[in-house]
């Protein structure tokens, strides 16, 4: 069986390459990045959810969250049953889990749950499957979670969304707004003193002739076509780049002035045309000042990253 790697919510796990990420959802209107959960379905049914909630206060019990999970479970159905009540690993996290059987139903689950310090988070996951998948799908499930990263020691982390992906820095930059349409994938992150919109535009035959025609499309169509432009938005003139193999990255840097020196809005754009997946890829950079050293860095590792994987 073939895996492949999902960043979401700085959260990395390795799941099977039919299993998609589904019913991803932001429980707070406020400071979203908190508190959450996303999950992973195969054509079949949900296999797969994870939940973190940031510790505020004082840690609680890892056994005492199972137990109120758990006790969520048997409100919605009297007849579940724990099985096995034991322990594990996770990214090098004490881990409690518990086993459950549905018997009558034919089904079967888990419930995960340990604490990361590093990202001063509880987390939970959660799975369920039939009887029939038992000895399969159970070996394969706490592998999955036993490999699964909840914080890192790399300065980048990935973000997965539909034929997009995405690198941020960890902890720096966190998840305001997303949009997933057959034709458009979008994604808005906000960091202290920096912002980025990225988009996935389909069809890019129906767009444009050519990549030559990415600037000319951009200005007349970003206001219709793309989410979440500021009002204030303006495109200088485009430049070409060339990074690697891919020779057609386009540039644009504009500066709307403030009256007061050194401020107002700086927009920095980067457009490329993916051929094989017939997709164009846009990202926009926003900030209040003029890029610091490191922020430029920052601009151009997001930027490279996002060219090799798009």
């Amino acid at each position: 069986m073939n895996f492949k790697a999902v960043g979401w919510e700085h959260i990395l796990i390795n799941v099977p390459e039919n299993w998609e990420l589904v019913f991803q959802k932001d429980q707070k209107k406020s400071k979203k990045h908190e508190t959450g959960y996303f999950g992973f379905r195969d054509s079949y049914q949900k296999r797969l959810e994870i939940s973190f909630s940031k510790i505020d206060k004082k840690p609680p019990k890892v056994s005492s969250v199972l137990a109120d999970y758990y006790k969520s479970l048997k409100k919605s159905n009297r007849k579940i049953t724990i099985k096995k009540e034991a322990s594990m690993k996770v990214n090098e996290h004490n881990t409690e889990y518990i086993y459950w059987e549905l018997k009558k139903e034919q089904i079967l689950g888990y419930i995960f749950s340990w604490i990361c310090p590093e990202s001063n988070r509880i987390l939970i996951c959660t799975t369920q499957f039939s009887i029939d998948e038992k000895p399969e799908m159970k070996q394969q499930l706490i592998e999955l979670i036993s490999k699964l990263k909840c914080h890192f020691d790399t300065d980048f982390i990935i973000w997965s969304a539909p034929n997009l992906q995405i690198s941020t820095p960890v902890y720096e930059m966190y998840l305001q707004k997303k949009v997933f349409l057959i034709g458009l994938t979008f994604l808005e992150f906000k960091g202290k003193n920096l912002s980025l919109l990225t988009y996935r535009i389909g069809l890019a035959n129906q767009k444009i002739k050519d990549e030559s025609n990415l600037p000319e499309w951009f200005k007349d169509n970003y206001k219709k076509d793309l989410p979440k432009i500021p009002r204030n938005f303006q495109v200088g003139e485009f430049s070409k780049l060339h990074y690697k193999k891919k020779e057609n990255i386009w540039k644009s840097s504009y500066h709307v002035e403030s009256k007061i020196p050194k401020r107002g809005m700086y927009f920095e754009i980067y457009l490329w045309h993916n051929y094989d997946k017939n997709d164009i890829y846009c990202l926009i950079f926003i900030s209040k000042t003029p890029p610091s050293s490191k922020k430029r860095e920052t601009i151009e590792n997001i930027t490279k990253l996002a060219i090799m994987v798009n």
